[in-house]
């Protein structure tokens, strides 16, 4: 009788362990692991837009179809998942805090190419504005001086755009590769890795030539009077 008790006993939990395996399978089929960064998993789900960003999307692109847009929102999470940890580490380990002059030297040319934006510093703003203001400075200086770091770092390809005259795409993919190849990210999902590599791997318009590349002094400093 004790032997047929231990015969059901062990049939009973081999059948709850291929159940909870199974069960396990289909949860991670559901939910596929597309990708890592520095130890952290990240699952399909962790790309799903929530109704105000997928309202966005919707009024950028009216002509895409649901799916594409699921597509799109889910390569842009995946890049800022990928890259915000990468500049961080980046930022911390390079001198690219912009200091009170710098900003002040941003204001000043801004000023120059457009009076109008003078009258951000009236009184008439609330504290909140006027800090809203000077982060918004801020970070231009910042992204300068780290494209400023990066290319003196890796070198490669700039390109020339709206947002940032010099902007070091060369650098970008260096820096990604670096990572890359010690393992610190890995991105599972076909798809989601062509895309996110494109834009560092493609042939890209508007390179500067090498010998105009300068980050000797910030790009707004730089202005003839004429554009000032």
């Amino acid at each position: 009788m004790k032997s047929l008790l231990l015969i059901i006993s062990l049939t009973s939990l081999f059948y709850l362990n291929i159940g909870y395996s199974q069960a396990n399978t289909q949860g991670q089929a559901a939910d596929p692991l597309v990708a890592r960064i520095f130890g952290k998993d990240i699952y399909l789900s962790s790309l799903k837009p929530n109704e105000k960003e997928l309202s966005q999307y919707q009024s950028f692109y009216p002509d895409s179809s649901s799916e594409q847009l699921l597509t799109k929102i889910r390569q842009n999470k995946l890049s800022e998942l990928i890259w915000s940890p990468i500049n961080k580490q980046f930022e911390e380990q390079h001198d690219i805090e912009p200091t009170e002059a710098e900003v002040a030297s941003f204001k000043s040319a801004m000023s120059r190419i457009s009076p109008s934006s003078g009258s951000l510093d009236t009184a008439s703003l609330s504290p909140e504005e006027q800090a809203q203001i000077n982060a918004f400075r801020k970070e231009w200086v910042k992204s300068w001086k780290k494209s400023k770091a990066l290319y003196e770092t890796f070198g490669g390809v700039v390109i020339f755009q709206q947002g940032n005259p010099l902007e070091p795409v060369g650098a970008y993919r260096s820096l990604l590769e670096q990572h890359k190849n010690k393992g610190d990210f890995e991105i599972y999902d076909e798809e989601l890795n062509a895309t996110f590599w494109e834009y560092f791997v493609r042939e890209h318009p508007f390179q500067v030539p090498t010998e105009d590349i300068d980050y000797s002094k910030p790009w707004w400093e730089k202005l003839p009077p004429e554009s000032e």
